[in-house]
């Protein structure tokens, strides 16, 4: 698929995302249609926690990170809904390992509609924390894997 670019409104202003998606499906799953958005992966992987309803009480974006673990995959379900203006009721997301050749679904049976909502509402609050004009960026030091792959490496002097 061609990159698309989403907007996400934040109280700080909006913000765009634009991302590219693997591969599109229409199935049917459990006797229902689904569209599902795969996501292939030749390496290492952390499937997002399913166990989200905490999240929006949370205030900042180390404990956000640490009850989600990855946007990826709700971002993803996020920009095909709103370019296609489908119902996230419909779409499914996985994650796809060509190591493993293994799929694994992102909201199992839960109700992808609500838990969308709670993903994007922790996605506003960690991009207005960075934005906010009142508050210093403070870069996040707790897994290290992320640095190896940040393009702002020189600017941080890790």
């Amino acid at each position: 698929m061609e990159p698309q670019r989403i907007k996400l409104d934040t109280q700080f202003g909006t913000v765009y995302l634009k991302g590219k998606l693997d591969r599109v499906d229409e199935r049917i799953l459990d006797g229902r249609r689904y569209i599902v958005v795969l996501d292939y992966k030749t390496g290492d992987y952390r499937l997002p926690r399913k166990d989200i309803s905490k999240v929006c009480s949370m205030s900042n974006r180390r404990d956000i990170k640490k009850a989600i673990g990855s946007f990826q995959l709700p971002l993803y379900i996020y920009l095909f809904c709103e370019s296609k203006k489908i119902s996230p009721s419909i779409v499914q997301a996985s994650f796809y390992s060509l190591r493993e050749i293994k799929e694994e679904f992102l909201f199992g049976q839960g109700d992808s509609q609500k838990l969308l909502e709670i993903y994007l509402t922790a996605a506003r609050k960690i991009v207005s924390e960075i934005m906010c004009p009142d508050s210093d960026f403070v870069r996040d030091d707790s897994d290290e894997y992320y640095c190896r792959f940040c393009p702002f490496f020189g600017l941080c002097k890790r």
